[in-house]
């Protein structure tokens, strides 16, 4: 349960830990969605990471904390958008990478180039070189498909396996490269 009156409170308790749950963040977006923006912009470009407590019984990346509070920052303060996207590249994991790669992709924020290969030079799961892959494909640089099939070669053990196979034969087809 969330009262107004807690606001402050709220969004310090979140500047101090990083940490806030699906409801709050909701209510606070709806009752103070220019006053909180500071305080999740701080918490998405400060190391640590932040705590979001989602609501699972409606968990989707869509109806999750950090799309929430993307969206307050995107209709607010949207030249923030690409800043947030390109630090977290480096940092998020798992699904809240796949968020930020969304918007990378969706709204072609090229800042993100060279930090997206970065990333995809590490070792990583299945599911985050498909995705840092597909962000790499979408600016549609051909420039950049020698050096993304000389990282994807190299690490082909770690991401051609199960049914990601399937996954990335799709992205390479419909983006016109081969990896041989």
């Amino acid at each position: 349960m969330y009262c107004p009156k807690y606001k402050k409170l709220t969004l310090q308790i979140f500047a101090d830990t990083r940490l806030i749950n699906f409801d709050h963040a909701k209510k606070l977006l709806k009752i103070a969605p220019k006053e909180s923006l500071t305080y999740f912009i701080d918490g998405l470009l400060t190391d640590g990471g932040n705590h979001f407590l989602e609501d699972y019984l409606s968990y989707s990346s869509k109806g999750s904390v950090l799309p929430l509070l993307l969206k307050n920052i995107k209709r607010y303060q949207p030249e923030r958008i690409p800043e947030i996207c390109v630090y977290n590249v480096t940092k998020a994991e798992f699904v809240h990478l796949v968020i930020f790669i969304e918007i990378i992709i969706e709204d072609q924020i090229v800042a993100a180039k060279q930090p997206l290969l970065k990333r995809l030079k590490k070792k990583a799961y299945p599911f985050e070189t498909f995705h840092l892959t597909e962000a790499l494909l979408s600016f549609e640089d051909k420039s950049m498909h020698k050096e993304i099939k000389e990282i994807l070669l190299a690490s082909r053990e770690s991401w051609d396996r199960g049914n990601w196979s399937a996954s990335f034969d799709e992205l390479f087809e419909k983006y016109g490269i081969s990896i041989e």
